[in-house]
C-alpha cells in the first residue's frame, strides 16, 4: 500500500465520521428512534471505537475499488459511484434487517436510510475520488 492509497483511506474515513455525526445524528437519529423497536437499538449510545473501525473498513473498500478504476477516477465520478454503491449496499442491508430481525418497526426506515446512504456515499466517494484522481503538481511554468 502506497502513501497515496493510505491517505485516501484516512480522508475517506474522516469524511464518513464527519458526515455521520453531522447528518446521521442530526437527521436520521429521530427516524431511527421512531422506526426501530425500543430497547433493540443503542440510539446515541454507540461504541465509538467500532464506528471508527467501520469507517476505516468502508473507506478502504472504496479506495480499493477506485484505485482499480479502469477509466480513472475524480471527485465527480467518485461521488456518483459512492452514492450508487452506498444506496445498493445500504438498501440490501436494511431490507435484510427488516426481513430477518425485529430491529425495525416500519419499512419507512429504508427510505430514510437511503437518503443517508446517498449523502454518505457521495461524500466519501467524492473525497476519495478527488484525492486519488488529483494530478501531481507540475513545476513547468509554460504549458
Amino acid at each position: 500500500m502506497n502513501t497515496k492509497i493510505f491517505i485516501a483511506g484516512i480522508f475517506g474515513a474522516i469524511t464518513y465520521l464527519i458526515q455521520g455525526i453531522a447528518f446521521g445524528f442530526l437527521f436520521l437519529n429521530d427516524a431511527y428512534a421512531k422506526f426501530t423497536n425500543a430497547g433493540l437499538s443503542k440510539g446515541l449510545d454507540v461504541d465509538l471505537r467500532l464506528i471508527v473501525i467501520a469507517s476505516l473498513l468502508i473507506s478502504f473498500l472504496f479506495v480499493y475499488v477506485f484505485s482499480n478504476w479502469r477509466n480513472g477516477i475524480n471527485g465527480k465520478k467518485g461521488a456518483i459511484a459512492g452514492a450508487f454503491i452506498f444506496i445498493l449496499a445500504g438498501g440490501a442491508f436494511d431490507t435484510a434487517t427488516l426481513a430477518s430481525t425485529n430491529l425495525y418497526s416500519s419499512g419507512l426506515i429504508i427510505l430514510y436510510s437511503a437518503v443517508g446512504s446517498l449523502i454518505a456515499g457521495a461524500a466519501v466517494g467524492g473525497v476519495i475520488g478527488w484525492w486519488l484522481g488529483r494530478q501531481k503538481p507540475s513545476n513547468d511554468i509554460v504549458k
